[in-house]
């Protein structure tokens, strides 16, 4: 019997347009016989199915979708949202109050996974390496000078809840660390002013594969700008990713085993990307992405395809994981 999958896209945040493009290649990727694939638009204002190129609402008490005499129910859930409601807890959580079954990680560890201080918190106790940081909230904006003044250089700051690299800058002295931080209020409450750590900038996905968690092949980064930013990410002249990446074999190893462990302290599932930043052979860790871009120009697609997995596959994996779990 076909399964009704549901794939969610969009969200509310900045990353809507990344999110929707995610979820077309999710979409062009689950083929056969066995699932009927319905794309779902998720925003501030509606939620809402599309049905051969009309949109219906979502009824959100049981997430069906009444197209005239007919009504959709989905089977699973596929989560292609990057940012608010998808990555950060919210909309997982609500799926389990429905008895929803859903792909990627639970509502708990999303939380704590885009929470970068709270995740960066519990990775410390398990000895993962990363740059030393500070927080600062909404409380502090009027102090940002004083604050300024204590702050060791050069520096990123960043909102601690976002994606994409939005609202994130590197500060080279105090007459910059003003603009940065209010910058990167606009994107959250908690900001996190972080050691700079110059060295190469490295990208490792890992998923739920054959029965194991499996670290990908590594992403090597390589821009002109001081950060990897959004234009960076997202155009095509921003950056060149090159995968293997060209560091040794055990900066590699180290990576892959540093990203697997992260994976499983912070309770993740099916897939995610890690970022670090590789500096005489160590690896700082950055971040974790619970819902990784899968764009023509995002990552984890390149290291799929390095590693000889098809995505259909892996997604297909992951829907029947997502059914199997409930």
């Amino acid at each position: 019997m076909k399964k009704t999958v549901g794939v969610i896209a969009g969200g509310y945040s900045s990353e809507d347009h990344i999110s929707l493009e995610s979820a077309d290649t999710v979409i062009a990727q689950i083929t056969g016989d066995n699932y009927i694939i319905y794309k779902l638009i998720i925003s501030k204002d509606a939620w809402q199915c599309d049905v051969n190129g009309k949109t219906y609402d979502i009824n959100r008490a049981d997430f069906t979708v009444q197209v005239g005499t007919d009504t959709i129910k989905f089977d699973c859930i596929f989560n292609a949202i990057h940012g608010e409601p998808g990555e950060g807890g919210q909309i997982q959580k609500y799926f389990k109050e429905i008895g929803m079954p859903f792909t990627a990680s639970g509502h708990i560890a999303s939380a704590l996974s885009f929470d970068k201080a709270a995740a960066k918190e519990t990775l410390m106790k398990v000895d993962v390496v990363m740059p030393s940081v500070i927080t600062i909230t909404k409380t502090d904006i009027n102090n940002l000078n004083t604050i300024a003044k204590d702050v060791k250089y050069p520096c990123i700051v960043k909102p601690n809840s976002s994606g994409s690299s939005y609202g994130v800058s590197k500060v080279n002295s105090a007459e910059g660390f003003e603009g940065a931080a209010i910058e990167a209020f606009k994107y959250n409450d908690l900001v996190l002013i972080e050691q700079f750590i110059s060295g190469v900038e490295l990208s490792c996905g890992v998923i739920e594969f054959g029965g194991k968690v499996m670290a990908l092949p590594v992403t090597e980064i390589v821009f002109e700008g001081e950060i990897f930013d959004v234009e960076a990410k997202y155009s095509d002249n921003g950056a060149d990713e090159i995968t293997p990446a060209r560091i040794s074999a055990n900066a590699t190893e180290k990576c892959q085993r540093t990203t697997e462990k992260v994976f499983k302290e912070l309770n993740l599932k099916d897939m995610a990307r890690v970022d670090f930043i590789l500096m005489d052979e160590e690896v700082y860790f950055i971040e974790a992405n619970t819902i990784p871009g899968l764009s023509k120009n995002s990552i984890l697609p390149k290291q799929l395809k390095t590693a000889g997995i098809q995505m259909g596959d892996l997604f297909t994996k992951m829907i029947e994981r997502a059914s199997c779990r409930g």
